[in-house]
C-alpha cells in the first residue's frame, strides 16, 4: 500500500519513508515467533559461515549470494529480521487529518480494521517516533 484513502477524505501517502504515519503492530505471540525465527536463521547461518557453506546456505534459502558478498553480513542479518518479523505483523496507518487508525486484519490480506479516536482531538501522531524525556 502506498497510500491509505480515509474515511474522513483525506489521503495519507507512504511513499516516501519512513513515514509518520504508518507502521506495524506485534502481538507478543508474534513477537515471539519472530524472535524464534530470526535467532534460528541467524544461528544457521551463522554455523554455515564457519563450516565454510555460506554460499550453499544462502542459496538453500533462496537469497542471492551475489546480493550479499563475504565480509557484508549486516545486510543479511537486517533481511532475515525483517522477513521474520514481516510474516507475522500487521502495517498500521494513522490518517494525518482525523487520527483514524487502520490496521491490517492479517499480514498476508490487504484488509483493514478502522478505529476513530473517542477523544476527538484528530491526528496525534502517535505513530511518530517518539523523544524519551
Amino acid at each position: 500500500m502506498g497510500r491509505l484513502n480515509c474515511e474522513c477524505g483525506h489521503v495519507t501517502s507512504n511513499v516516501q519513508g519512513p513515514s509518520r504515519a504508518t507502521g506495524d503492530i506485534l502481538g507478543d505471540v508474534a513477537r515471539a515467533r519472530s524472535s524464534d525465527e530470526w535467532t534460528r536463521s541467524v544461528s544457521g547461518f551463522l554455523a554455515a559461515s564457519r563450516a565454510g557453506r555460506r554460499h550453499e546456505w544462502l542459496v538453500e534459502h533462496r537469497f542471492d549470494p551475489s546480493a550479499y558478498p563475504e565480509g557484508t553480513d549486516q545486510d543479511l542479518i537486517f533481511d532475515l529480521h525483517a522477513s521474520a518479523v514481516d510474516r507475522v505483523s500487521r502495517r498500521i496507518w494513522e490518517c494525518e487529518a482525523c487520527g483514524r487508525l487502520y490496521v491490517q486484519s492479517r499480514p498476508d490480506r490487504d484488509e483493514w480494521k478502522c478505529f476513530r479516536p473517542e477523544s476527538g482531538t484528530g491526528y496525534e501522531g502517535i505513530l511518530a517516533p517518539f523523544e524519551a524525556v
